[in-house]
């Protein structure tokens, strides 16, 4: 049995310029899974200024510690309330964010609502990944991640309603050059070997997202419709420079691995297609897919390598 937190209610945000690099947890006997379903809006008054973002991350058991991952950077946290080590409802929780360096740089501060217990499922059910030569005859989001070189000051992704506004202007980006961060900063970030890509659709708000944590990490949203009827989620993978490999692996949908997890997506010079079709939707008419993006050898910029996912009706 996992306990699943529904809903995680962001309390205060504080910058710390020196803590210890990990965190016990206290009083934790389960394993535990939490969810933020947070719509990316910035809550902002005299205790917090920050962007909030979807998020998946398991708590896990490892050699007597307790951590939260969520590929890179690393998260540690500590319990704070509950009676007998039990997560309840109104407790909260501190969640550590680790830098690079190993040294904490943000402490955030939860309190748990809507926590349940829920079977422990690992791998969504009838849920399949299968190769195609047919594109989507309707799509009502598509992303686009390219310019894996790291030289280009053009966007390293793009993000729209259809797969057809890709190389339109009707869409928005996301720019390493000085592009913004979910941390409000502006460096100049890199694609690095292994990039966390994560792209959701969210039916209520008529919305699609891309998240991106490659050297640093960035949001981007865009309007599509409300309550989209589609049946299928469909990953297309160029690779046409002979010296470098662009892969993706370790899918999940809706925070489970898929049945098929264990294949790897590779691309190659024909431009290779793969539908993700089943249960795709969530409860809501939502889904949220996952991946990690592997980017090896001599990259090229612009889009002579390139990853597209697009969701829609076959």
């Amino acid at each position: 049995m996992k306990k699943v937190m529904k809903k995680l209610v962001p309390i205060l945000l504080v910058s710390l310029l020196a803590l210890p690099s990990a965190a016990l947890a206290k009083g934790v006997e389960d394993s535990a899974k939490m969810k933020s379903f947070g719509k990316g809006k910035t809550d902002q008054n005299k205790h917090m200024n920050a962007m909030w973002s979807r998020f998946d991350i398991d708590l896990e058991k490892n050699n007597g510690k307790v951590l939260i991952i969520d590929n890179n950077p690393v998260f540690d946290f500590e319990v704070v309330g509950g009676e007998n080590g039990n997560l309840a409802n109104g407790d909260s929780i501190l969640i550590n964010v680790i830098n690079r360096g190993g040294n904490v740089v943000k402490q955030l501060n939860y309190s748990i609502d809507g926590l349940e217990v829920v079977d422990d499922v690992e791998e969504t059910e009838n849920v399949h990944l299968y190769t195609t030569n047919q594109d989507l005859d309707t799509t009502y989001g598509a992303v686009r991640f390219l310019n894996f070189n790291n030289l280009a000051t053009s966007a390293e992704v793009y993000l729209t309603d259809a797969q057809e506004n890709l190389g339109t202007s009707d869409r928005t980006s996301i720019n390493f050059y000085r592009g913004t961060t979910i941390d409000g900063e502006k460096p100049y970030g890199d694609w690095e070997e292994r990039n966390k890509v994560r792209f959701g659709y969210d039916a209520e708000d008529g919305k699609v997202w891309v998240e991106l944590n490659a050297e640093y990490e960035y949001r981007a949203e865009y309007d599509t419709v409300k309550d989209a009827d589609f049946d299928a989620i469909q990953f297309m993978l160029l690779n046409r420079e002979s010296d470098s490999a662009v892969k993706l692996k370790n899918i999940k949908l809706n925070g489970k691995a898929i049945s098929d997890s264990d294949t790897v997506l590779v691309g190659d010079s024909d431009w290779p297609k793969w539908n993700l079709e089943g249960k795709i939707q969530n409860s809501h008419g939502n889904f949220t897919v996952e991946a990690d993006l592997l980017i090896t050898g001599d990259q090229p910029k612009g889009e002579i390598n390139k990853l597209e996912i697009v969701f829609g009706k076959k």
